[in-house]
């Protein structure tokens, strides 16, 4: 449905992901397509515990897909936060969504095959973290002991410090350190695509 959608919108996913009207007409398109297939699996139910149960599109879906009026959830509701995940869930939001339901203490460090070329979440509750930042260097480290990412110090660059541009000459030439709000709760995403004015500061979700 994506396909048939782009060419009216400039062939760009942003421009879809950013219009709540381009994102109802999406969940519209899906929910009509899925909707005569599902229909049939509701009405055709085999048993619980026949092979054929789960070899056939969407029963694994509608045991779970109730009358809304009966107090369930509807399709259309599942199609639409489906779709608010396909566009908004990223990495920062992942582990936003894990802190937030989890139990126990974390000091935890999350990246995914699809962003770690660009992108690493540094989160903490209940453990300590810290990062330290080395820019001369173009080093990074993280740990859950302050003096763990002292490292740095230690460290030399092959070929010497980096060039820093006159826009990042100061205070940003200086290595600094965050240690995150363990007693609160705390995230810290790092994201190093940013290529330039053209370019968003935060990458957007893999989609």
């Amino acid at each position: 449905e994506l396909d048939e959608m782009l060419p009216s919108y400039n062939d760009s996913l942003d421009d879809i992901a950013t219009s709540i009207e381009a994102r109802a007409e999406l969940v519209k398109r899906v929910y009509q397509k899925i909707l005569p297939e599902f229909e049939e699996v509701k009405d055709n139910m085999v048993a619980e515990d026949s092979p054929e149960a789960w070899s056939r599109p969407y029963v694994a879906l509608a045991r779970f897909i109730e009358d809304e009026e009966l107090g369930g959830a509807s399709l259309r509701k599942f199609v639409a936060v489906t779709v608010d995940a396909f566009f908004d869930n990223d990495l920062l939001q992942t582990t936003k969504l894990f802190l937030a339901n989890a139990k126990g203490s974390f000091g935890l460090m999350v990246s995914s095959s699809l962003d770690a070329h660009k992108q690493v979440c540094v989160a903490a509750r209940g453990q300590s973290a810290s990062i330290a930042f080395y820019p001369r260097m173009g080093l990074i480290c993280y740990g859950s002991e302050q003096a763990a990412v002292k490292a740095g110090l230690n460290y030399s660059t092959p070929g010497g410090d980096l060039a820093l541009d006159s826009s990042t000459r100061g205070s940003c030439e200086e290595t600094r350190r965050l240690d995150l709000d363990d007693l609160g709760g705390e995230i810290c995403l790092l994201d190093w695509h940013y290529k330039g004015e053209e370019e968003p500061l935060i990458s957007v979700p893999n989609r």
